[in-house]
């Protein structure tokens, strides 16, 4: 789907069942060389799909669920009416500089500045580097990070 452009990134990783299951991958493959057992590589691949496909469905609750409890919670903190862009944005960029808030939310720079200052002490994003000069702050989004990590 990836490859066909449906999809703009590949969302299925097998990589992390096959390390997880390590010596029947390689014992699979080598079924293959010794005995031309084809189907037992296909079982263990279609099992490594539907494993991950589970784990995808289930981050993608979680994200859904993350998303619903922090619109509430930025709309409370800042009362302001750029609660959904800035929801937005930390949705599509976890990890962020003030600048690239600014930039990329089409917030005035007023009410970002109040609004990450509010989001910070708020708990809902976090420094991660303090900006000096013209060096500005960088900001993660650590809870959608847990989940997609």
């Amino acid at each position: 789907l990836y490859h066909k452009k449906v999809l703009s990134t590949p969302i299925l990783y097998l990589s992390e069942y096959f390390e997880t299951n390590r010596d029947e991958y390689f014992k699979r493959l080598q079924a293959i060389s010794d005995n031309g057992d084809w189907e037992g590589w296909i079982i263990y691949f279609l099992q490594a799909v539907i494993y991950q496909s589970r784990e995808n469905i289930k981050k993608a609750k979680e994200i859904h669920a993350l998303y619903d409890r922090k619109k509430k919670r930025i709309k409370d903190l800042t009362h302001s009416q750029f609660s959904i862009d800035t929801l937005d944005f930390l949705f599509k960029n976890p990890i962020f500089s003030a600048t690239q808030f600014k930039d990329g939310s089409d917030i005035p720079r007023a009410s970002v500045n109040r609004i990450l200052q509010i989001l910070t002490k708020g708990e809902v994003i976090k420094i991660l580097e303090k900006g000096s000069g013209k060096r500005p702050t960088k900001y993660s989004f650590t809870k959608l990070l847990k989940i997609v990590d």
